[in-house]
Parts: structure tokens; sequence; C-alpha cells
């Protein structure tokens, strides 16, 4: 399964990250500073830090970095192994709908065309006889998906993507990469009937086999059929400047080779 494979990874990554910054106080200088936002961490006196990996808990922060005066810098960290395909949050239908306030009209459609697609797994989960209401609506939500998928509730200032094939790390200031998207924004309905909100992101079912699954593969309950929002990390990679590229292997900046 390449989700749990990218998040097997994932912990991997974040662990070497944070093992970097905290033996590496210049690194540390580097990318806290550049987080404008909580510059006063680089007070006079300089003052301690350590860094923590907090995955798993539910948010979309996997490394903290605090220091001694209380101010901490969070980061999310995608691991991902070529072009990549991560997801970046997921949720049921109901929620969705919810969270970003979507029409009962658009509402109904991803209900009927999810329920059609588990039925029929070669069918297009958005109909070509739909496609200009679903744009509509999500031209009308894109920023907010974005964002949200993105930040989360807990906002995490830096975007960190791990390529593990090439052994680097780059970090992006993540309000720096969410307005570079949010200017790109090109809403449409790819042929397999995914809504792509940006060439770096999309909006799609889940899928999965459902082994473990109480439910009937087209009950709405089932896991498979939760709203999924994915990204593609190496074309987010290049979307901004990074605030510095790593080289995991020898531990010092690069010049990103990626391209």
């Amino acid at each position: 399964m390449v989700g749990n494979r990218n998040a097997q990874i994932g912990s991997i990554y974040e662990r070497k990250f944070a093992e970097l910054l905290q033996s590496n106080r210049l690194l540390y200088e580097k990318i806290v500073s550049a987080c404008k936002s909580e510059s006063h961490m680089l007070a006079t006196n300089t003052p301690n830090y350590d860094v923590a990996v907090v995955g798993n808990l539910g948010k979309k922060t996997d490394v903290v970095i605090r220091d001694t005066n209380g101010n901490h810098v969070g980061a999310s960290v995608k691991a991902y192994s070529g072009n990549g395909f991560n997801q970046i949050t997921r949720m049921s239908i109901e929620n969705f709908v919810k969270l970003f306030g979507v029409s009962d009209d658009v509402y109904k459609i991803l209900k009927v065309s999810t329920i059609r697609k588990a039925r029929k797994l070669s069918s297009k989960w958005i109909s070509d006889k739909d496609v200009d209401l679903v744009v509509q609506e999500f031209e009308r939500l894109a920023s907010d998906i974005i964002e949200v998928s993105l930040l989360g509730e807990d906002r995490p200032q830096l975007l960190v993507l791990a390529e593990s094939s090439l052994h680097q790390v780059r970090v992006f200031l993540m309000e720096e990469l969410i307005e570079k998207i949010k200017t790109e924004l090109g809403v449409r309905i790819t042929p397999r009937g995914v809504i792509s909100l940006h060439p770096c992101i999309s909006v799609q079912k889940k899928g999965g086999n459902g082994r473990h699954e109480k439910y009937p593969k087209d009950d709405l309950r089932h896991g498979g059929n939760n709203i999924q929002v994915k990204a593609k990390p190496a074309l987010l990679a290049k979307l901004i400047e990074p605030i510095t590229a790593i080289d995991l292997q020898k531990n010092i900046e690069c010049v990103d080779k990626s391209d």
C-alpha cells in the first residue's frame, strides 16, 4: 500500500530532520529565523532549544522546535519517492461538506458519485453531466480546502519535503507556499473524474480494499468512501525556493538537483 509506505518513510524522516536540527545550530538558526512571525526565537543570548517529533497526534505538525523562552516553530514532514502522491487530509463526505460549506446540490452529487464508483471501480468519480456544477462549486472552495488540508488547526510554519531516493530534505515556509498555490488555482475534472484544484493538489474518493471494514463497500460510512485531498510533493517542491536543501547522507546544505 502506497499510503502505508509513505507513512513509514515519513516517520523515518521526521526523526532524521529532528536529529539534524538538534545537532546543527547554524541550520536551526537559519530555518527558524526565516519564520518572520517567530523571529523573536533568536533573541539576544540565543536561548537553548530542543527538537521533538510529535507525529501521529492527529495534527499537521510532525516536528516541533522549541526554545527555552517558550517559543516554538512547527514543521509538517512529507516523505516521498520519485514524483510522490501523498494524502494531506481525509474525512467523510458528511464532514467535508460541513467543514467547507458545500452546497446541497453538490453534496448530493458527491454522495451519488461515490456510491456509483464504489460499486463499479472503473467508473468516473465525477461524471460528465455534473462537471459544470462541481467545478463552479470547487472554484469557490479551492483556497479553503488547500489551506485547511495543509495547515489544519495547529498551522505549522514549515513544510519539509523529504525525497527518500535522493536522501534530500527541502524546507519551505508554509505560508509562502500556500500563497503561491492560491495564485495558480485552476479547477477542472480529470478524465478519471478526479477534482483537480491545482497541478499539485486534487480531491478524490479515497478507495481501498476495505478488508477490515464492517460496512458494505457502497455504504458511505465505509472508510474507502471518504474524501481524500492529495498532493504531489515533487511538484510542490518546484513552486518556490526552499529555505534550505539538505543532503542527509553528508549532512550538508546542497544545490537542488531534482529537476
